[in-house]
């Protein structure tokens, strides 16, 4: 884990972030409270910091998004499929939500039942950086990629999929959003964007 995620939050911010992605989350704990109460505190006390989540990948059923992706004012990311068919003919489906991506509506004993996730982003046959500390022969995502361009021993990349993947994107695109307002609308560090502001951006500019 994070440790205290708080705590966390609060040093990367300190550190000079304005949006922070989480690729984790705690599958089962699917109302609202702990680290989804802790995302909003910290959206709270610090209003120009974006905080962005994965959904979970314990779908299809509904209520199935996990702290901290139940928080009110994060973003919560949903895995779509891909444009590409590397696996089965149905990963080539970028349009549609996967099959375990966790799903909303959330928070169905707590009486509100919101709308969840936020936004989707591509979470199937994602092919990314791979590490050097595994073995090229271990495979622990969804596949190798052959392939050494640096020559340095190690696979370069490799398979996988998961919201974990899909809120990479998102955060990119929360800080490509960012930059527009501050290089191009006049934010600055003393007046920056709000974070509710780059959220509302990219939700209602989602297709």
């Amino acid at each position: 884990g994070i440790g205290n995620e708080y705590n966390t939050w609060v040093s990367l911010y300190n550190q000079g972030a304005r949006n922070v992605n989480n690729s984790w989350g705690s599958s089962g704990a699917t109302a609202y409270g702990g680290s989804a109460t802790s995302a909003d505190n910290v959206m709270w006390n610090y209003q120009d910091y974006l905080v962005i989540a994965s959904a979970s990948n314990d779908g299809p059923n509904w209520n199935t998004v996990s702290q901290p992706g139940t928080a009110k004012n994060i973003i919560s990311v949903g895995a779509a499929g891909n444009h590409r068919s590397v696996w089965i003919a149905s990963s080539d489906t970028a349009s549609a939500l996967t099959d375990f991506s966790g799903r909303g509506p959330v928070n169905p004993s707590g009486g509100d039942s919101r709308s969840k996730p936020d936004l989707v982003a591509t979470g199937a046959d994602v092919l990314s950086t791979r590490t050097t500390f595994i073995a090229n022969n271990v495979v622990t995502l969804w596949a190798n990629e052959s392939g050494d361009g640096d020559s340095d021993g190690h696979l370069d990349y490799w398979w996988s999929g998961g919201t974990s993947m899909s809120s990479p994107h998102v955060t990119g695109a929360a800080t490509i959003v960012r930059d527009y307002l501050e290089d191009i609308k006049g934010f600055t560090s003393t007046q920056p964007p709000s974070a509710a502001l780059v959220k509302a951006m990219l939700v209602n500019g989602a297709v």
